[in-house]
């Protein structure tokens, strides 16, 4: 059984727990029930006047404290297969207590049912939730200040050749975020993309998906071929932080930071094509139009592994709320989709005086509208 204060530590250091200000209050691994405190915060409210908590905050309350108590009694931490969430009434300025109690597990699932209430005891939501039992979590600690960031202990450094380049490499990300470029207009994005490959002895491919942009670096003799993938486009918005290198191009700014992760890739691609320690081919793949666009798919239409094809893809994304030096990876799915649909809805007039014989398709997409809102 994991140590329970072990765990706790687990718990309060992800990424998301640390978003919302998540607290581990019981943990009986004994019983598999976990409490967790979610203290009120305006941020987290659909209408901060009022202090009405977004569904989405509950939604992973229930999510968060059911596999909380499946992975107290299991030992570790048990990713989220699915979860369902009844609201019965919204908390509105009140911290929030979600209990999560495991109810069965199986040799794959683990089933727990979870209750929202206040401190009064008063009951906003209640739900169940589905974990897998397979071990598919780790969160792995970098950097200089961790000595025990890997499972074996070693240290996880940054390698002192890229460390020595630093100042460089935080003018590159300055001078990236200054000119932000939205999806598929990322023409002199591209154009820096390549003069730093090209000055690496990197050969370069442009073009593909318009401002798509591929380096290959060849290692020892061997087969393997992998490709270490970023994204290149900015967000459709105004800049409104105040460092001298903000954004010059109104409308446009990396607030996702796909700045950072140009640079990122850059760094490691001049690392490998210097020192050759690997066996096989690297592909280095700038992808545009991530945001919504789908410049990965147009990329891949565009024969990206006809020409460069790669057994396994690499990619991560920033997260600023994790701890310095720190990185979490899980099997599975992670992050967010982006997907689009379109819903028709068929309304009947009718008389004012009858309301019952008609269908009111106004009525009806309000009520679609705040239903699909609470799954967010």
């Amino acid at each position: 059984m994991l140590d329970v204060e072990a765990f706790r530590r687990i718990v309060e250091a992800a990424a998301f727990h640390q978003l919302i200000g998540l607290r581990l209050e019981k943990a009986d691994a004994i019983n598999g029930v976990a409490v967790l405190r979610q203290p009120y915060r305006p941020e987290l409210s659909i209408f901060p006047d009022a202090g009405v908590y977004h569904g989405g905050v509950i939604g992973a309350l229930i999510d968060v404290a059911g596999a909380v108590a499946c992975g107290l009694t299991l030992g570790r931490p048990t990713p989220t297969a699915n979860f369902r969430v009844d609201f019965l009434r919204s908390p509105a300025k009140v911290d929030l207590i979600a209990t999560g109690r495991l109810v069965r597990t199986g040799k794959t699932l683990a089933v727990a049912d979870v209750e929202i209430t206040d401190d009064k005891g008063e009951v906003y939501a209640i739900g169940r939730g589905t974990f897998s039992t397979a071990a598919a979590f780790k969160a792995i600690e970098g950097g200089a200040e961790s000595a025990k960031a890997r499972p074996d202990g070693s240290s996880m450094t940054v390698l002192p050749q890229i460390a020595a380049r630093q100042e460089e490499l935080t003018q590159w990300r300055r001078h990236l975020h200054d000119h932000p470029e939205i999806g598929f207009e990322e023409t002199e994005t591209a154009r820096f993309v390549t003069q730093r490959l090209f000055e690496a002895g990197i050969e370069v491919h442009s073009g593909l998906a318009k401002t798509g942009v591929v380096g290959v670096i060849e290692g020892r003799p061997g087969s393997r071929r992998i490709g270490l993938r970023a994204d290149m486009d900015a967000l459709p918005m105004e800049d409104s932080g105040t460092p001298l290198w903000r954004s010059t191009f109104p409308g446009k700014f990396h607030g996702c930071g796909h700045d950072g992760h140009i640079v990122m890739l850059l760094a490691a691609a001049r690392h490998l094509a210097q020192s050759h320690d690997f066996d096989g081919i690297v592909h280095v793949i700038l992808q545009p139009a991530e945001e919504g666009l789908g410049g990965g798919r147009r990329m891949v239409e565009d024969g990206l592994f006809e020409h460069f094809p790669c057994d396994e893809i690499y990619a991560l994304h920033n997260m600023p709320l994790l701890p310095k030096g720190r990185a979490s990876v899980r099997a599975g799915a992670t992050l967010a989709s982006f997907d689009q649909l379109d819903v028709t809805i068929h309304g009947r007039g009718g008389h004012a005086a009858m309301p019952h014989r008609t269908i009111d398709a106004g009525l009806v997409m309000a009520y679609l509208v705040t239903s699909l809102q609470s799954l967010v």
